[in-house]
């Protein structure tokens, strides 16, 4: 408890944490109680399949770390990359723990976040259900049940198959590379705050930012990660730790680093290409997020993470986020996504009575903030 008290004092001296957050943590860690827990993972607390489907079972009560220190407008909300954690964790259990990591891994494909988790007093339970395809694919989705109804917060697909080889990328060229324009920690965690959303101790792992304006014009960001030493504890508990693969996700608030343009709002994930894991998250390492796509209010990103020695651990291709509002977030329910809706048609035999030679065929496309570049994309992919 000594060592744990002199990193809080250093930390606030160093100024890379606000006295009243530590203060905060100091009367949370008192307060905690050991408890004894026979859970299959952190993010899995009890296999509650049944001959519908395959299927792991979590109670949040909202005083986990990922969630007690991730307060977004007021309310705590689940991050992203616990999604991911989940997921992986749950095709592994599935499959039997039969997953060479060696030789072999998962990799997450058209991962789609749909409605957050947010966990308020009473907290809240989420369910993550699999379902395997004919050609080996596993498909899942995260969900909660309200009133016997079900919400959807996240799918995507998962894949069983050998990882591709890690890279290695020579750190201090890079850093070099970085050093026009930094931020430190506590600065980019201010800036977090002003558009409020607030990062306690153990969700703050952002040392230090720095932006390079890559060729072609686009942007890319560096950042150094630490592990915080409140949860060092449970570092070896996940492939995917919260604390630092968040990190690498809040590293994109870089892009504003030296411009005079401010973050206009919360910007949320909602769909990830593919996730690759090729070893787990660093307790000290790097992050590099480059620039993929700007589309109106839609920021698409490459993302990667490092370990100390410079080798690739982490890669998260094609990140979107979107800005959402206060509705968004506060609702109860909702749909953020697109969902499959079947829709009666009529029979064949109906059919047969109607003209079919067409004189011309017209596609109507309704969307939020229809842009040019939106109008030139759709115009490219027309044969």
């Amino acid at each position: 408890m000594m060592k744990l008290l002199e990193y809080v004092l250093g930390e606030v001296k160093n100024q890379r944490l606000q006295k009243s957050d530590a203060m905060d943590l100091l009367r949370q860690l008192q307060e905690e109680k050991p408890q004894v827990s026979a859970a299959l993972h952190p993010l899995l607390h009890a296999n509650t399949s049944d001959l519908q489907e395959q299927r792991f079972s979590t109670r949040l009560s909202g005083e986990e770390f990922f969630l007690a220190d991730h307060v977004v407008r007021g309310h705590r909300m689940l991050p992203a990359v616990v999604y991911l954690e989940m997921a992986r964790a749950a095709v592994e259990k599935a499959s039997g723990n039969e997953i060479d990591r060696e030789k072999n891994g998962i990799i997450l494909k058209h991962v789609l976040w749909a409605h957050p988790v947010i966990v308020e007093e009473g907290g809240v339970t989420v369910h993550i259900g699999l379902h395997e395809a004919e050609s080996g694919e596993i498909h899942y989705e995260i969900y909660s049940e309200e009133e016997e109804e079900r919400v959807l917060h996240g799918s995507g697909t998962a894949v069983r198959e050998k990882l591709p080889a890690a890279s290695s990328v020579d750190i201090e060229g890079l850093r070099s590379q970085f050093q026009k324009e930094e931020c430190n920690g506590s600065q980019c965690y201010e800036l977090f705050r002003a558009i409020g959303i607030e990062y306690g101790a153990r969700q703050r792992a952002i040392e230090s930012l720095a932006k390079m304006q890559e060729e072609q014009g686009r942007q890319s960001v560096f950042a150094q990660i630490n592990l915080p030493a409140t949860v060092s504890g449970t570092w070896s508990d996940y492939m995917l730790h919260p604390s630092v693969l968040d990190a690498a996700l809040q590293a994109s608030i870089g892009f504003v680093i030296g411009t005079a343009k401010k973050t206009q709002g919360v910007a949320l994930p909602f769909a990830l290409d593919s996730l690759e894991i090729l070893s787990p998250t660093p307790q000290r390492g790097w992050a590099i997020v480059r620039e993929a796509q700007d589309i109106g209010q839609i920021r698409k990103l490459n993302i990667e993470v490092y370990d100390e020695a410079g080798r690739s651990c982490i890669r998260l291709k094609g990140l979107s986020l979107r800005a959402v509002n206060e509705e968004e977030i506060e609702a109860e329910t909702g749909t953020l996504l697109l969902e499959p809706v079947y829709v009666a048609q009529r029979t064949e035999e109906q059919l047969k009575h109607i003209e079919r030679s067409f004189s011309q065929r017209c596609v109507i496309l309704c969307c939020r903030e229809f842009t040019a570049d939106y109008q030139k994309a759709i115009e490219d992919a027309i044969p």
